[in-house]
């Protein structure tokens, strides 16, 4: 006997009597509108707004979504120009997520923060280096500038 009160951040369990966090972990770690997700380039954002998935029909984010997200906070340089501003909107890759990705081997991958690259609209990437980890499926997606900027790979 399961009793699940809404789907939101607040949801409540009861499995037999014991209390479980299990639909509570699930949302938590989901990616959809008003989460916060950081940047893992060089392009001079720090942290984005999750404000829309590009997938028609979806209103949850995954690994290798394309989303619209607004920029919150930047990376100051007096040296060079800034191209990207407090509060643009642009167009991301979620790379890093912290909910369980399963492979078809049987492989459970999980990250420690949610984090993202930002494109430009012809879907070309805007910094020269990305920072983290990327997992080997994006290799399918065939965006060859993103694959030749990153260096690490899952």
């Amino acid at each position: 006997m399961v009793y699940c009160v809404g789907l939101e951040h607040q949801s409540i369990t009861k499995y037999h009597g014991f209390k479980s966090h299990f639909f509570q972990k699930v949302f938590k770690n989901m990616l959809q509108n008003g989460s916060l997700i950081n940047s893992s380039d060089n392009s001079g954002a720090l942290v984005f707004k999750f404000i829309r998935v590009l997938a028609k029909g979806k209103q949850m984010a995954n690994l290798g979504d394309f989303y619209v997200g607004s920029i919150k906070e930047i990376k100051t340089s007096k040296v060079k120009k800034q191209f990207l501003k407090k509060g643009d909107l642009v167009l991301s890759l979620i790379v890093q997520t912290k909910r369980w990705f399963f492979r078809k081997d049987g492989q459970k991958i999980r990250f420690l923060k949610n984090s993202s690259v930002v494109f430009d609209k012809q879907k070309t990437i805007i910094g020269s280096r990305v920072t983290s980890a990327i997992c080997n499926e994006f290799r399918k997606k065939k965006l060859l500038k993103f694959l030749n900027v990153t260096t690490q790979f899952i």
